[in-house]
């Protein structure tokens, strides 16, 4: 019999019948599950795949199944390293209003397998994990480095940093720091308040926000933006931005041959474009004012100022379409 299967029929057998001791460590095959569930309070979660490891190997199980140790159940094809819930309100409050003396550290090496984690509070570390990872925490922080397979984080309260992902990935951020780079894939962003920081990153990007700042440097591809009070910046983008903004200032600095659709309420909204680009120019504001290259002038009627023509260059690639109610528009 696999070793490997014969440990993993222990663990199932064991929560079916009265059972003393959990498996302090076991190891899993991955096509006999179909997702790893770690559900707690606190814990530290270490994530890392070892190249063409037949097995993964979860180090961290309690022996015993008290309330506040993790242990573990098999249902079905899915396998949940769980901690014990306590009996009553009383014991929970207790637990919830003081700090844990250490926490517990549960370890994942080998072969991926789907992961799924869901933790009050935690950090969380992954090294080149090639299968798919969806995170929840209240509060923490999450660390992510070479994924090769989707991911999802959604922290209340806390930071993430993801560098050299090879796929979509999701974040989802109430308060905190949010640093992503040099990710080939599209991205959805959420983030209420505090940063979220793109970098070298390639593909269809859609980024909403109340009041975080956003900064987009040396990326491609399409970029979709949303913010109330935000501050919107972009150095060096290329390809594609739609954008909308209440009150927060856009600042988009873009590379030749690269096309903005821009709407403003009373956001100021500023425009660089490379020298010589040719960018061609479709500005329109009710209440605000127009700034723009000498070459060009702007057009005042009773309800609108307006701005229509082609910045100066050879190159003639590129628009840039800006409409605002109060916002002031500048295009350099």
């Amino acid at each position: 019999m696999n070793p490997s299967f014969f440990i993993l029929l222990i663990v199932s057998t064991c929560f079916l019948s009265p059972c003393a001791k959990a498996v302090l460590a076991f190891e899993v095959v991955p096509q006999d599950v179909d997702r790893i569930v770690v559900v707690g309070l606190d814990a530290q979660v270490q994530i890392q795949e070892q190249a063409q490891a037949p097995k993964l190997r979860v180090t961290g199980i309690d022996e015993g199944s008290d309330p506040g140790q993790y242990t573990l159940e098999k249902k079905g094809r899915v396998l949940f390293v769980k901690m014990q819930e306590y009996s009553d309100k009383k014991e929970w409050k207790e637990v919830l209003s003081k700090a844990p003396s250490k926490k517990k550290v549960i370890d994942f090496t080998g072969a991926s397998v789907p992961l799924d984690i869901q933790l009050r509070e935690g950090q969380i570390h992954v090294q080149k994990w090639s299968k798919e990872i969806k995170v929840a925490l209240v509060k923490g922080k999450f660390t992510s480095f070479g994924g090769g397979a989707s991911l999802g984080v959604q922290i209340q309260n806390g930071d993430i940093s993801i560098q050299d992902q090879n796929s979509k990935v999701f974040v989802d951020v109430y308060k905190g720091q949010v640093q992503i780079k040099n990710l080939n894939g599209d991205l959805e962003g959420n983030v209420f308040s505090g940063s979220l920081n793109v970098e070298k990153t390639k593909g269809f990007m859609q980024i909403s926000s109340a009041q975080a700042t956003t900064k987009i440097t040396q990326s491609s591809g399409v970029l979709q933006f949303d913010t109330v009070k935000g501050i919107v910046i972009t150095q060096q983008f290329t390809g594609r931005v739609e954008g909308q903004t209440i009150e927060g200032n856009v600042n988009l600095g873009i590379n030749s041959d690269s096309d903005v659709h821009m709407k403003s309420l009373s956001g100021r909204v500023t425009i660089q474009t490379p020298p010589g680009s040719g960018t061609l120019l479709n500005l329109a504001t009710t209440e605000g004012e127009i700034s723009v290259p000498n070459e060009l002038r702007v057009q005042r009627t009773a309800t609108e100022k307006t701005v229509k023509g082609r910045l100066k260059g050879g190159e003639h690639k590129g628009t840039v379409v800006v409409r605002t109610q109060e916002g002031h528009i500048i295009v350099k």
